[in-house]
């Protein structure tokens, strides 16, 4: 889902509590699947925030939607201040990119 929703082949994120974060202008929202939304620029149309809503958010706790936010890094003033420490998702990864580097590697999002 997030090679469609960014038109990459992959996508850095980083995640912080919703309340650690504002952004100014507006966002628009979709529900790009069953789990999750995905909020953008409305002036630019850029992928900005993807967020786990219902059950799969708070791993079952049921609330409406997660305390946390994933922020798309590319979208950062400075992004390269991020450096990355896992590959999430490699079940969906495209036959020809080669990840090149020791970080660990999952099949899927299996955090806990």
């Amino acid at each position: 889902m997030c090679q469609l929703a960014t038109g990459s082949p992959v996508a850095a994120f980083f995640t912080v509590l919703q309340t650690q974060v504002r952004f100014e202008g507006k966002l628009g929202t979709y529900q790009s699947s069953k789990t999750a939304v995905r909020k953008f620029c409305t002036e630019c149309g850029t992928p900005l925030v993807y967020q786990l809503q219902g059950d799969y958010a708070n791993r079952g706790m049921l609330k409406q939607e997660a305390p946390e936010i994933e922020i798309c890094v590319a979208t950062l003033d400075t992004p390269s201040v991020l450096v990355p420490s896992e590959h999430y998702w490699l079940k969906s990864k495209q036959p020809w990119l080669e990840l090149g580097d020791s970080l660990p590697k999952h099949f899927k999002n299996d955090r806990k």
